[in-house]
């Protein structure tokens, strides 16, 4: 179902629907006018701003001008004028094409793309790279008006975790299966769910107060998947469902490797132990041996991967219970 289908749809948070249709596919994160700052001087020209893979996932830019003047430079101020936002960059390659006095700079950010207002969020979504996908979903016995938004009326497979305060709806992208099989046969990266963080109670809270959030379910999906998963691309909104908020950033995410999961996409065990593991993790006494464990857990695995890595799995995941948050295996939906 599409959202605009839903009478209510106008006030619910839209984010922008970013999907592939193989894996690495560049994504168009800005085209229009752009600025070079340097000390006094400005270079005014357009720009493309990209979301690209290697060697991490990260967004790049080509900033083109026209003019008889080089542009000597190394680290400055790219300002994307039809945002009104700004950041550090660094040049990773100048080409000029004398005939037509033209300049083409490609270069990274040097810090995140920051636009709008971190403060006084409602609900907050953000993408995620390489995590399998499924079409089963927990939602029952949550009240539909629990989770009014966007996600229970487009994706099909979505799972609830939540704990005392905070709400996290994992949603698989539709259409996007395909894709599944290129990176299991390929490898790279491809966006392959899309997450809703909110409070229970709908109350407002800041960027600062979600990170705290989205550090403990990074460590969660990494741990579960056996590679590095991270928050890409985050939207904020308010209470009436208006973007105040996005932010672009480097994220620590692996590309796809084929490694043995502790938990089955066809069940819903993956949200049971997730319970156990937050009322650890909230713990200071526990949270620097998790952190530990699973960077120990994630790094073993990528080295093993394959068949001989299931034994490491295996044994590593019943390690996990002495930590007191392993879920009960076979879960039915």
């Amino acid at each position: 179902m599409n959202p605009t289908d839903s009478p209510s749809c106008q006030y619910l948070p839209q984010p922008r629907l970013y999907r592939s249709k193989y894996p690495n596919q560049p994504m168009l994160l800005y085209k229009g006018f752009a600025e070079i700052i340097l000390d006094e001087k400005v270079f005014e020209g357009n720009a493309t701003v990209l979301l690209v893979w290697f060697p991490c996932p990260h967004a790049s830019f080509e900033f083109t001008y026209f003019g008889k003047t080089k542009v000597e430079l190394d680290d400055f101020t790219l300002k994307l004028t039809e945002l009104g936002v700004s950041a550090l960059a660094s040049v990773s390659e100048k080409r000029y094409y004398g005939a037509d006095d033209k300049s083409v700079i490609s270069g990274y950010f040097c810090e995140p793309v920051v636009q709008g207002s971190q403060k006084e969020l409602a609900s907050l979504a953000f993408y995620i790279t390489n995590f399998p996908f499924f079409n089963i979903s927990n939602t029952w016995g949550i009240e539909e008006e629990e989770l009014e938004g966007w996600l229970e009326l487009y994706f099909e497979g979505q799972f609830v975790f939540q704990t005392d305060e905070w709400r996290i709806i994992l949603a698989t992208l539709p259409d996007s299966w395909d894709i599944h099989d290129l990176l299991r046969t390929q490898g790279g990266y491809a966006l392959t769910h899309m997450c809703k963080l909110e409070r229970l109670d709908r109350s407002p809270f800041s960027l600062e107060n979600a990170r705290e959030q989205l550090q403990a379910f990074s460590y969660y999906l990494s741990f579960a998947r056996g590679i590095w998963i991270a928050p890409i691309l985050l939207f904020g909104y308010d209470a009436q469902g208006e973007q105040v908020f996005e932010e672009w950033s480097d994220c620590r995410a692996d590309s796809w490797q084929n490694t043995c999961e502790w938990f089955s996409p066809d069940s819903t065990e993956l949200v049971q132990a997730f319970p156990g593991f937050m009322q650890r993790w909230n713990s200071l006494a526990w949270r620097e041996l998790i952190q530990e464990s699973i960077q120990w857990y994630v790094e073993s695995s990528k080295q093993a991967g394959g068949a001989e890595g299931c034994y490491c799995f295996a044994a590593s995941s019943a390690g996990t219970t002495g930590m007191g948050f392993s879920g009960r295996r076979k879960a039915q939906p």
